[in-house]
């Protein structure tokens, strides 16, 4: 065989898997749609309660800040040791690639 029949026979089988997992994505879609539809509707409740989910979360920050402000610097300052950490982690992650 010459190159040109090796990359047309390549092609073509490369052709046939491409069909063969779009034709396995077409089959685990029902699965998928079925495991996650609980997970979507819960969802989909708390969306239509935003209107009171979230002034009830300012309610409660407020009530948390009024009973000890003291959260107010301690919050912030574990946020950022927090994204510093991931930031650390994701950069010695790298290293090891």
């Amino acid at each position: 065989m010459n190159v040109r029949e090796l990359r047309e026979n390549r092609k073509q089988q490369l052709l046939q898997q491409i069909a063969q997992q779009r034709q396995t994505l077409s089959l685990l879609k029902s699965d998928w749609l079925r495991l996650s539809e609980p997970v979507d509707r819960s969802w989909q409740a708390l969306y239509r309660c935003r209107a009171f989910i979230v002034p009830g979360i300012g309610i409660a920050a407020l009530y948390a800040l009024k009973s000890k402000p003291r959260r107010l610097i301690i919050w912030p300052r574990r946020a950022v040791a927090a994204w510093g950490a991931m930031k650390f982690i994701r950069q010695r992650i790298r290293l090891f690639r």
